[in-house]
């Protein structure tokens, strides 16, 4: 079966990693605390009160816009932004809204928040902080999960920042240790943020003094100006995305969408590979490989030479087995294999079927001809892709997971590369461990997978955020492919 073009099906990573950056008011609207404890509510800036206009660029074209609010309440105060966007997604236009409303108590903490998504597929999550834990309440097509996050202290949103960076004077060096709520992975991920020091910055048709900030979340680098009086003007976050302070009426004007998101995010390949690799030896550079999984199983990476092997399945239930983690078979807020419908479709797939291998063959032969393929702009959750019966890479790699792990096959979800007409896009498929690590891929029904599928990252579905320190600077040269 000829397969469809990968362009159409490629993981969005870069989308959902840019949404997690830029809107839930944890970068740019301030935050966190400091090594000293959080800010006291009397140094608050004046400021940071009040609304602003950011228009959202894509390299040189305006895509959207973001409002956002911050102002007293009750007992402490309110934080609200509005984000929306026009995207090009394999060659579809796209447009998506994030709305985002937070509670804070009077020292900056979190409270309370809301976050609804809408797209392709709309989500709501909702979040309340009661004691030492986190309640989240997700819900998506048509369906509720709810998890509670254990929290080694109480989260905070970015917006103390600003006053503990001015109460310490803005001092070039200075560092600010931050912890942060991360939506994509519902856990809170450590910050650290530095001033680097003073720059010009052009903002509403004035060049402003500003202060630099630089940080990093999951490895990837953002930076953020503000003026003396705590008023952000600039933000840079990864791929080239870019917010500026601008009137209302010119953050509305959008031009975009601008270049498209999964062929801008490809890496170029010097020849066309065919279908159906057993090996594949390459060349990688433009990255450091640590904290990557590009050694490991049938990957095999001896200095900058990288080798892929097809596994060959014969006897492979017989092989000594080694050992796991047990989140391999646990459930988690995208790989929901404990859900009642995710359970009752896998003993519907799997039958009286008893051999683990074969078992998994039919999950992925079911996924691959039941869910329609189609890029969409969401973020994958088992039981909702379930229901919708649509869905891209991560849709189908993430169902095929939750699929696996309630017929008692461990599976986890792996990223990285696959060939596809002289390109290599980014592309999510699956790892089931019997006796070994097998690749599978449920979107192109693959089983194993071929060697044309390279390896980035392998885990759960919120570890795609680690791969966009990477997007235009792998660089791939092939040595041997093999039919």
């Amino acid at each position: 079966m000829t397969r469809m073009p990968l362009r159409r099906i490629a993981a969005v990573i870069v989308i959902a990693f840019w949404i997690v950056m830029t809107t839930f008011l944890i970068l740019r609207h301030y935050g966190g605390k400091t090594a000293q404890g959080p800010a006291a509510s009397g140094v608050i800036s004046e400021g940071i009160f009040g609304e602003r206009w950011f228009g959202v660029y894509q390299k040189e074209t305006r895509i959207g816009y973001s409002f956002w609010k911050f102002e007293r309440g009750d007992r402490g105060y309110l934080a609200s932004e509005t984000l929306k966007l026009r995207l090009l997604v394999m060659n579809t236009q796209k447009e998506m809204e994030v709305v985002t409303k937070a509670s804070l108590g009077p020292d900056l903490g979190l409270d309370s928040f809301t976050l609804s998504f809408m797209a392709d597929v709309a989500i709501r999550v909702s979040g309340t902080v009661r004691g030492n834990s986190l309640d989240i309440v997700i819900e998506s097509a048509g369906g509720r999960t709810e998890r509670s996050i254990q929290l080694k202290e109480r989260p905070v949103l970015n917006l103390s920042m600003v006053p503990s960076v001015m109460k310490g004077g803005m001092t070039p060096g200075s560092r600010y240790d931050l912890h942060m709520l991360d939506p994509s992975s519902m856990s809170v991920e450590p910050v650290s943020l530095v001033v680097e020091g003073r720059e010009q910055v052009s903002s509403m048709g004035k060049m402003l003094d500003t202060v630099r900030l630089s940080g990093s979340l999951k490895g990837g680098d953002f930076s953020v100006w503000l003026t003396d009086q705590g008023e952000i003007v600039k933000q840079e976050s990864p791929l080239g995305f870019t917010l500026i302070r601008e009137t209302r009426d010119n953050a509305l004007r959008t031009e975009g969408p601008a270049a498209d998101m999964a062929e801008a995010s490809s890496v170029p390949f010097h020849r066309v590979l065919p279908e159906g690799l057993s090996s594949l030896k390459v060349k990688i550079s433009g990255i450091d490989p640590t904290g990557l999984d590009l050694d490991g199983g049938r990957q095999t990476l001896r200095g900058d030479v990288l080798e892929i092997r097809r596994e060959d399945l014969k006897g492979v239930s017989t092989r000594k087995a080694g050992k796991i983690s047990p989140d391999y078979t646990a459930d988690s807020v995208f790989i929901q294999a404990k859900d009642s419908r995710i359970i009752a479709r896998a003993g519907e797939i799997v039958g009286t079927e008893k051999n683990p291998l074969k078992a998994a063959e039919r999950i992925n032969a079911w996924v691959y001809r039941n869910i329609k393929k189609t890029s969409l702009l969401s973020v994958p959750l088992s039981p909702a892709v379930l229901r919708t019966g649509r869905g891209d890479c991560n849709e189908h790699a993430v169902l095929f997971a939750s699929l696996a792990r309630a017929a008692g096959i461990p599976a986890r979800t792996a990223l990285g590369l696959v060939h596809d007409r002289g390109r290599f896009y980014y592309h999510a498929w699956d790892e089931i461990f019997i006796n070994d690590w097998i690749a599978v891929d449920p979107t192109l029904g693959q089983f194993p997978a071929d060697a044309g599928h390279i390896r980035l990252i392998a885990g759960d579905i919120d570890r795609q955020t680690r791969v966009v320190t990477l997007i235009g600077k792998i660089r791939l040269e092939g040595i041997e492919p093999r039919p």
